[in-house]
């Protein structure tokens, strides 16, 4: 599980984007709510100015590394 956050709309949507890339599913947690990372709606619906919980959903660890690297910039220390 990655900790980031998407401070703009711009952000969201570039992540968003990113996420797409990947045929596994991805879950946005953001408090106790849990969103699909591959909706831009759900994701905007969140408050963007507090991080949130990324987690790629395999247990591939190639697939992890390639999401990490993919997702990296928006990745923010806990």
């Amino acid at each position: 599980m990655f900790k980031v956050l998407l401070p703009n709309v711009t952000s969201v949507s570039m992540f968003v984007r990113t996420c797409e890339q990947f045929e596994e599913d991805i879950n946005y947690r953001y408090g106790r709510y849990i969103i699909d990372a591959k909706s831009i709606m759900g994701i905007l619906s969140c408050n963007l100015n507090k991080p949130a919980d990324v987690e790629i959903l395999t247990n591939d660890p190639k697939v992890i590394d390639s999401f990490e690297k993919a997702i990296e910039k928006w990745i923010v220390e806990e």
